[in-house]
C-alpha cells in the first residue's frame, strides 16, 4: 500500500510542477502547439500531393508567387 501512495504522490507532484512551468512559461505551450499545428498542416500537404500527379516547376513556382 505503501509503493501505491508514493506513486500517487509523485503524480501530484509532476502535476503541479508541470502546471507551474505552463503558467510561468506560457510561451513554451504556445509554441509546442504552433510546431504540431504546422506538423498536421504538413502532414495533410504532403497527403494531398501523394493524391495528386507531379506538378511542374512552373506550376510550382506559380503557386509560390500566388502565395508568397
Amino acid at each position: 500500500m505503501k509503493s501505491a501512495k508514493s506513486s500517487n504522490d509523485l503524480k501530484e507532484a509532476v502535476k503541479t510542477a508541470l502546471i507551474e512551468v505552463l503558467d510561468e512559461r506560457q510561451d513554451l505551450l504556445r509554441e509546442a502547439l504552433t510546431e504540431a499545428l504546422e506538423d498536421i498542416g504538413m502532414i495533410r500537404a504532403m497527403d494531398e500531393g501523394l493524391k495528386s500527379g507531379p506538378a511542374t516547376r512552373e506550376e510550382v513556382f506559380t503557386a509560390l508567387r500566388r502565395t508568397g
